[in-house]
């Protein structure tokens, strides 16, 4: 249940394919390097996670899966949760 002060959530349809490519942070870096290179703000979030051989990784809202790319090189399973309409697309293998 939302607190009073707290605005609604936005409805997951706005983030489509369309959104993860344009506007959503690190798009430029995603449409140059397919996901090969992180933003600045995700690459500080990767380094913040410590991932390590072995490890078990859960993404929430992984978004275009640039994070779990980057852990499948290091982390024995990977999960990513997204919304039905996501473009996790981007990452299937």
């Amino acid at each position: 249940m939302a607190r009073q002060d707290q605005k609604p959530a936005l409805p997951s349809t706005l983030y489509d394919k369309d959104y993860f490519l344009t506007a959503c942070e690190g798009h430029e870096e995603f449409v140059k390097t397919q996901g090969e290179l992180l933003s600045r703000r995700l690459s500080e979030a990767f380094k913040v996670a410590s991932v390590e051989p072995g490890m078990r990784v859960l993404d929430v809202g992984c978004g275009r899966g640039e994070i779990l790319r980057h852990c499948a090189r290091l982390a024995r399973t990977l999960t990513g949760l997204i919304t039905p309409r996501s473009p996790l697309t981007f990452h299937k293998n």
